[in-house]
Order: C-alpha cells, then sequence, then structure tokens
C-alpha cells in the first residue's frame, strides 16, 4: 500500500502542475502518442554504445509529428557521473495551421553530463544537455510550394530532473521535468529565451533479463513567441540491452 500512496502523491503533483496552468493562457492543445526504443550496448566496464529510435504522432494517432534517431556514447567518468555525446537526426512534420507542407529536417549534435545520487528509496538524477541545431530554413517560392533553403544554427540548453524508485524487484516508477532554453546564437537570437518544459509520469516493468517496457503520461508545453501550445499524451518505451561477451583473459 506504500507503493501505491506513493505513486497517487506523485500523480496528484504532476496532475497539479500540469492543469493548474489551463487557464492562465490562451493555447493550442493537442492530444500525442510517443514511442521510443532504445538499444544499449556495454562496450566496456565505464563505456556504453546506445542508440534511440523515437516516433511521435499527434491527434493521438492521425497525425505524424517527429522521427528522431539518436546514436550516443556514454562514458561513465566517476562513480555517479557520466558524459555522453551524441548525434541526433529528426524529421518534423507540420502539424499546425499555417505551417509550409513540408517535412522540416534537423542535424543536432550534444553533449551531455549527468549527476546521481540516492533520494529517499530510488535516485535522484541531474543532468543538463547542451545541443546544436541546425535546422531546415523554409520558404514559399514564387509558385507558393514550400522549399527549403539550406539551415539555421541554434544552440540550446536542456536540463532534466529525473526520479526513480523501485516498487519491487520487477516494477519502478519514473517522474522527470526538462526545461528547454534558447541559448543566445547571432543576431537573429539575440537573448536567451524559454522555449519548452517537459513533464513525464510513468511506470516500468523489468521482468526478463536486458529488458525493460515503460510507458506513461507526458506533458509538453510549448512557447512560441505570442503562441503557446500544450501536448498531452502517453509515451510508451522499450529499453533493450545487449550482452557483452566476457573475455577469456
Amino acid at each position: 500500500m506504500n507503493y501505491l500512496n506513493r505513486v497517487k502523491r506523485g500523480l496528484l503533483l504532476v496532475s497539479i502542475y500540469i492543469f493548474g496552468g489551463q487557464a492562465l493562457l490562451a493555447q493550442e492543445n493537442y492530444a500525442d502518442l510517443w514511442s521510443t526504443l532504445q538499444v544499449h550496448y556495454p562496450a566496456s566496464s565505464k563505456v556504453r554504445l546506445s542508440n534511440e529510435f523515437h516516433w511521435r504522432m499527434t491527434e493521438f494517432v492521425g497525425q505524424p509529428l517527429q522521427l528522431l534517431i539518436r546514436p550516443k556514447v556514454e562514458w561513465k567518468a566517476a562513480d555517479h557521473f557520466t558524459v555522453t555525446g551524441g548525434y541526433t537526426h529528426i524529421q518534423n512534420w507540420p502539424y499546425r495551421s499555417g505551417q509550409p507542407d513540408l517535412v522540416a529536417l534537423e542535424h543536432n549534435v550534444w553533449e551531455d553530463v549527468a549527476f546521481y545520487h540516492p533520494l529517499w528509496k530510488g535516485r535522484l538524477t541531474h543532468a543538463i544537455r547542451l545541443e546544436h541545431r541546425f535546422t531546415s530554413a523554409l520558404f514559399s517560392n514564387s509558385l507558393g510550394i514550400p522549399e527549403r533553403d539550406g539551415y539555421n544554427f541554434r544552440n540550446r540548453l536542456r536540463h532534466r530532473i529525473t526520479y526513480v524508485e523501485d516498487l519491487s524487484d520487477k516494477v519502478y516508477m519514473r517522474f522527470f521535468n526538462e526545461a528547454f532554453v534558447q541559448m543566445p546564437t547571432g543576431k537573429a537570437n539575440p537573448v536567451a529565451q524559454f522555449q519548452q518544459n517537459w513533464v513525464y509520469a510513468g511506470l516500468g516493468w523489468r521482468g526478463i533479463k536486458d529488458f525493460a517496457l515503460e510507458a506513461g503520461f507526458h506533458h509538453q508545453y510549448i512557447v512560441r513567441d505570442d503562441e503557446r501550445e500544450r501536448h498531452l499524451g502517453l509515451w510508451v518505451g522499450i529499453n533493450y540491452s545487449i550482452a557483452r561477451k566476457k573475455s577469456n583473459e
């Protein structure tokens, strides 16, 4: 029963955050379905190779939203401290009225540092990621047909706080909050700007060795100049670790 009470308290706090600001600003609301597959390979006791595949849809399953492919290398620099570097290929489908009817591309190179420590009966992780983003510059030609014209460059800072606690030997819960800040980048972006915020609450199952299945509710709040967007939906994820063959040495 204590486990259920902790889950209920966590979901209550997330609900207050998500729905407490509904009436503050006029905004567009979307229902999303996100799915993730992560594959990991421990190359050594300190280095892990991974790849992430994300497929995201809005209008729940009616409209494609994003495709992300994210290979990365993680280094355990010290106990409770990791450094990660990677690249993300992103395809963004138009879903808002007035957007060019063309898939926008993004090439994203990033670095990430994370520190974790015990808290209550679980673990709290602080992660900071700096992204170097090359995003498609879209325009309409003389015939009104959307085209790509090179890339715009921006830097973005992300800060995620994650809490994970085991509820049994097979079941765990995860909560996180992540803030995105657009960093100053040239004349087009002279000052830092808050861009979006994510909140997630979910449960995971580790009933099979090297395999985990997780699902939860995800809230995304986006700021676009004078416009606001709120995305609320389901996020389903699979994590699989490839066992490393033991050395004969």
